[in-house]
């Protein structure tokens, strides 16, 4: 895919996804993220979401990824994409990788550094 093309396909799921957000009166940021209402991040051909721990939040992320979907026939590769949790987020763990059905990864700084 062209990188203008995929700008503008990543900014209709951004749309989407925050029509949805804006319709969920419980959605609540990232902490970092709450200031500038931040919950998305595109590079390259890489997305990054960011919410807080909480299995409502994670819904609305997967009610937007689904409705993504169907409506541009792009989905979701599971084989490519990753949950990463928060230490703080594990006693929900399981419940948030039951509903997105993402592998879990580690912090991206924990990796690189393990790396040096």
């Amino acid at each position: 895919m062209s990188p203008y093309l995929f700008l503008l396909v990543m900014e209709v799921l951004h749309m989407l996804l925050q029509q949805l957000i804006e319709q969920d009166m419980g959605f609540s940021f990232y902490w970092s993220c709450q200031g500038s209402g931040l919950f998305q991040l595109c590079f390259a051909d890489d997305l990054l979401l960011f919410y807080k721990a909480y299995v409502a939040f994670i819904n609305v992320f997967k009610r937007g990824l689904d409705l993504f979907a169907s409506l541009s026939g792009l989905h979701v590769n599971l084989s490519k994409s990753y949950l990463i949790i928060s230490k703080l987020a594990h006693d929900i763990r399981d419940n948030l990788l039951s509903v997105l059905e993402f592998q879990e990864d580690t912090y991206l700084f924990a990796t690189l550094a393990s790396l040096s």
